[in-house]
This record gives structure tokens, C-alpha cells and sequence, in this order.
């Protein structure tokens, strides 16, 4: 049974969904329709349960003319158990990890939810209250729950320890927004695909932020039987980007052009002071400068 040879796990709100669509982009490389089948969670993943096994071996089927073979299942990074519950079944596998500021990525988070009108609570009000343990940001990975207990280095640590540093390849947001010829040229490299295809980088994909027109956002891309069959048709990823489907394209306007609130600055420090200890950590065992992050 052809099974993938790659994953990308997370990060959350850090650019997974674009390099799944830059990456589906390569001749080389299938990775399917449905982006986050998370087979390999213990549990369900923001409400949506685990794929079993035959229909997760479904979604590779006649895909063994591809060098490369993948999906991108974002609580892969969070759970604990996931790095064994990987290795026992995709012991060769490669390991893509995509990391972002946490500050920024917890605020990005949170404008998320409020897009998909699952948060009422300004961010102030809805930390306040995860602080003293009354609730939590829907997804607790969001914001302070996701950090208690080091979860994202840890993790990280135990896919290296599992797959070996040569297996577990982790680049940056902002190289993505920044460099994205360069990081998709490093990440071709490291699944053995032809590292110069030239492909189309400059679409963002998944936005966060206030839908201009709600009742839109809703009909597109809410829980409504309309919602799902266009998801299913039209939201698939495409060899072209050029050729991004309507579905991405009205959603991502809708969402690109409505209010987009910033984030208040005394917020932003204490975020940074709190994400501190993680910071420090993913430097020590990444072995890069995240100074950005701290100040």
C-alpha cells in the first residue's frame, strides 16, 4: 500500500496551508485534496475526529509515480503522542515543520476564530479569562494554554530524536513571505524533487481576519450543506496557482478586505514576555537567532 513519505505537522497559523499549495505545485509531488486528514492525532483535532486507516491509505492510492508523496496535518506539532504514533507507522518519512513569531502566530490564531465566528470576546477579555482558568481561546494552541508546557519544542525535539536531524527539515514564516524562492528551493532539495522548478509564490493563501461581507464568508465556508459541497468541489489545490480556484479566491478577498485590527502593544509584550522560556528554547535546539520574537 503506497503511503506519504513527507508530513508537514505545523505550525498553526504559520503558513501551512500556502506551502501545501506552493508544494502541490511540483510535477514531482502529490499531496491531496483534503489538506489535513490528521490520521496520525490520538484525538480530534479542533472537533473534527481522526481519518481510520483505509481511508487515509485512500488518499495515496496510484500515487507511487510520485517521488514525493504528502500531507499536512497542522496538531501533528501538538500532540505528544503523534511524533511515536508516526514513526511506528512511517519510520523513513520527512518531517516539515514551518515555524512563526508566536506572538504574532497567537493573535493571527485568534482573528481566525473570529473570522469563523467562533470567538466574541476581544483577545484581552478571552487571555484574562484562559489566565484564570475559566476558558481557553477555542484550539487552547492559539495563545498561553499552547505554551504551558513547551509543547511545540518539545515536540519538535522528539521528531528529531525519533527521525534524525536528516529527516526533519523546519523552516521559517517569514522566509515564506519574505524568501519564498529560496525556501521552497531548500525544502525541493529535501524531498529529493527537482529543486529548480520555477513555481508561483506570491498567493496567500488562508488569511486571517474580519470577513468584509459575513453572509458571504458564511455561504462560501461556513458549516452549511452549500459550504461543504463547494469546499469539496472547487477548494482543491491546483498545479498552477494562477489557476487558484474561485472558491480561495472570493473567500481570501473577502477576507483580505475587511477590518484587519492590530494588536495592542501592552498585549504584545506581555505575549512576548511570556513566550520567553520557548523562545530561548527553540534557539538553543534550532540552532538560529529568534532575537525578533523577544523584543
Amino acid at each position: 500500500m503506497t503511503m506519504p513519505n513527507f508530513l508537514i505537522v505545523g505550525a498553526v497559523k504559520a503558513g501551512t496551508t500556502s506551502l501545501y499549495h506552493y508544494l502541490s505545485q511540483h510535477p514531482d509531488i502529490f499531496l491531496p485534496n483534503q489538506k489535513e486528514p490528521h490520521h496520525f492525532a490520538p484525538t480530534k483535532w479542533c472537533g473534527y475526529p481522526a481519518m481510520a486507516l483505509d481511508d487515509y491509505e485512500t488518499l495515496f492510492e496510484k500515487t507511487d509515480t510520485y517521488t514525493a508523496r504528502g500531507e499536512a496535518s497542522t496538531g501533528y506539532l501538538y500532540y505528544p503522542e503523534s511524533p511515536n504514533l508516526i514513526h511506528q507507522a512511517l519510520p523513513d518519512c520527512k518531517i516539515v515543520v514551518i515555524l512563526r513569531d508566536p506572538t504574532v502566530r497567537a493573535y493571527s490564531g485568534y482573528m481566525h476564530e473570529v473570522r469563523e465566528g467562533l470567538e466574541q470576546h476581544s483577545f484581552e477579555q478571552a487571555l484574562a479569562q484562559e489566565q484564570q482558568a475559566t476558558r481557553f481561546v477555542r484550539g487552547g494552541e492559539f495563545s498561553f494554554n499552547y505554551l504551558k508546557q513547551g509543547l511545540v519544542c518539545d515536540n519538535i525535539q522528539r521528531y528529531i530524536e525519533l527521525f534524525g536531524t536528516h529527516q526533519v527539515h523546519v523552516c521559517w514564516f517569514d522566509d515564506l513571505v519574505n524568501k519564498p524562492h529560496t525556501l521552497m528551493q531548500a525544502l525541493f532539495d529535501f524531498l529529493n524533487v527537482d529543486e529548480h522548478f520555477q513555481g508561483e509564490w506570491d498567493y496567500r493563501y488562508n488569511p486571517s481576519g474580519q470577513p468584509k461581507f459575513k453572509a458571504l464568508h458564511t455561504l462560501i465556508d461556513g458549516e452549511g450543506t452549500v459550504a461543504n459541497w463547494l469546499r469539496a468541489r472547487f477548494s482543491g489545490n491546483r498545479k498552477s496557482h494562477r489557476q487558484a480556484s474561485l472558491w480561495h479566491r472570493v473567500r481570501d478577498w473577502n477576507l483580505a478586505s475587511g477590518e484587519r485590527p492590530t494588536l495592542d502593544p501592552s498585549t504584545e509584550r506581555l505575549l512576548r514576555s511570556y513566550f520567553q522560556s520557548e523562545v530561548r528554547n527553540l534557539e538553543a535546539l534550532l540552532n538560529r537567532d529568534l532575537s525578533e520574537w523577544l523584543n
